[in-house]
């Protein structure tokens, strides 16, 4: 049997959408109005949150399941959003919903090959999708691509900004403790360069409902020699997170 189940679903027609959800939480929980940003940083750390509001005059909010904090004019925001892909893409389906068409998921990874270190920067141009919530939104296939423009738009801020970065192929999981050697042997052979838990199911949705979509994370842990070395408290991470949230504002 295939996956998922029901082969050719990404063609059905969804029993619940995310109005419906929004609609049904607007009447029990949120009964006030908001300004939705067009374009929304995805993030996953409350330090970033408190980042980003620290460089622009904005307003922290808590709209919805989800942490969206408002920038400047309302235009643009920032979703603490959930690890992984499950909750990762329900944050990002309703902000859909709500009228947001632009997103820079910028999130932490762990390096594949020998050459990425603590704090390198990697661009994702197209992840394998390895979990489960892509295969529900699109046929088939083992890889999905990010937007081309916003992505090539996201490398010329980091240029500008003489920012090293390596680009390529990343590898999504849903199950972190599940990764294993022959599995890191065979995407090394493949140049792939990293691993995390959300960027192809985002990309997948962004596909679905045709949004742009960009991802960039920063190296914080390693795993190329077989074993797992965690550096995610290192200064250097945050540093660099700091500065992926700049250039992903500059580039919204």
């Amino acid at each position: 049997m295939g996956y998922p189940n029901c082969e050719g679903k990404e063609r059905d027609t969804a029993i619940i959408s995310p109005g419906d959800s929004l609609k049904y939480q607007k009447k029990h929980s949120y009964d006030r109005e908001l300004t939705i940003p067009e374009r929304v940083i995805l993030t996953y750390l409350p330090a970033s949150v408190d980042y980003l509001l620290s460089l622009e005059d904005g307003r922290r909010t808590h709209y919805i399941t989800y942490g969206l904090s408002l920038l400047t004019d309302g235009t643009k925001g920032i979703n603490l959003t959930g690890i992984g892909a499950t909750t990762a893409s329900m944050a990002m389906e309703e902000l859909i919903a709500l009228g947001s068409r632009k997103f820079i998921n910028v999130g932490l990874a762990g390096s594949l090959q020998s050459n990425l270190q603590t704090g390198d920067i990697v661009v994702c141009d197209s992840a394998i999708r390895d979990e489960g919530v892509s295969h529900h939104y699109l046929e088939p296939g083992k890889l999905i691509r990010t937007s081309q423009l916003l992505t090539e738009q996201l490398k010329q801020a980091l240029v500008l900004a003489k920012i090293d970065f390596s680009e390529g192929i990343i590898w999504t999981i849903a199950t972190p403790y599940r990764e294993t050697t022959r599995e890191l042997e065979l995407y090394q052979k493949e140049g792939v360069l990293a691993v995390e838990l959300e960027t192809a199911a985002l990309a997948a949705v962004a596909q679905y409902r045709g949004v742009e979509f960009a991802s960039v994370m920063v190296v914080s842990d390693l795993l190329a020699s077989g074993f797992w070395v965690p550096k995610f408290h290192e200064d250097i991470v945050l540093q660099r997170l700091n500065s992926l949230h700049r250039i992903a504002l500059s580039v919204l």
